[in-house]
């Protein structure tokens, strides 16, 4: 899933210091999100009724790698919903939090509120890309009387004629959630045909060769080609290729090139627990 950021205004005047959100908002995005977080109770607790405040622990308190990260986040988000419950960007963040959460404990009722919270966030920002993904996943994943594979499919084709890179990705997903691994090869083949350096084609080819075990020497070409371009914004970046690519030479049984290329994802993005997860599976 993914997350969204409020716009991050920085103060313009020579000399004039950043306020203590602003501080608290940069180093969400930088990562650094133990000195986030910090920052972030000193001031919902001097500021209980600060929105932003609010919408942000609860970001950062969700990019935690602890297995309650979630959960912890989700009070605050809600209540930044409930202090300003017409702001698309909280409403995104909060339906698509639901829905991990629904997913994790099988609950219809995160279910229930996610798909909700995305459906009013579309109602005030229809161009939110990350809200109509999140929607199609749910339609796509939730069982039946709750999903409806017209409605994902509405989502993608809304998101690609809005984003044809992303329209490629939400299609590819539907694909791959229907084991229908040949129909994300040939999207991306016909992505790749009109643009050989397609960074979201090349990536979904390595991706779905890399899970079918299909193609595997024209995965690793197309994934290594992703490391020599820049990945658009909102995509899996050079952290996603390379445990990508570890996934790809396990399933080519070449354990070395496996680890080699997991550590490298690890040195990118060392919060990420699954490719923590896939180092340990090879020690």
């Amino acid at each position: 899933m993914h997350f969204r950021l409020s716009a991050l205004f920085l103060c313009a005047a020579a000399g004039l210091a950043a306020a203590p959100l602003d501080d608290a908002i940069a180093l969400f995005r930088q990562k650094r999100f133990p000195e986030a977080r910090a920052l972030l109770e000193q001031l919902v607790a001097a500021k209980p009724d600060d929105a932003e405040a609010c919408h942000y622990l609860g970001l950062t308190l969700s990019r935690r790698d602890t297995p309650g990260a979630l959960d912890e986040a989700l009070p605050w988000l809600e209540k930044a919903v409930a202090l300003r419950a017409d702001d698309a960007d909280i409403l995104g963040d909060y339906g698509g939090v639901c829905l991990l959460l629904a997913g994790r404990h099988r609950s219809l009722s995160y279910a229930h509120k996610g798909r909700v919270a995305l459906e009013q966030c579309l109602a005030l920002a229809p161009g939110d890309l990350e809200a109509r993904e999140g929607l199609m996943r749910y339609y796509q994943e939730a069982p039946w009387p709750l999903g409806s594979r017209a409605k994902a499919r509405h989502q993608a084709e809304e998101i690609n004629r809005r984003d044809s890179s992303r329209g490629l990705a939400a299609f590819a997903y539907l694909a791959r959630a229907d084991d229908d691994y040949a129909g994300v090869f040939a999207l991306c083949e016909q992505a790749l045909r009109q643009n050989p350096d397609d960074y979201v084609a090349l990536y979904e080819f390595g991706r779905a060769a890399a899970q079918s075990g299909e193609h595997l020497d024209r995965g690793l070409t197309a994934l290594t080609r992703c490391l020599a371009l820049s990945p658009p914004p909102d995509y899996p970046g050079h952290a996603g290729v390379r445990f990508r690519l570890g996934r790809l030479h396990e399933k080519r049984g070449d354990r070395v090139a496996a680890r080699a290329a997991y550590e490298a994802a690890l040195a990118l993005d060392d919060a990420n627990p699954q490719i923590r997860e896939a180092l340990a599976r090879l020690q």
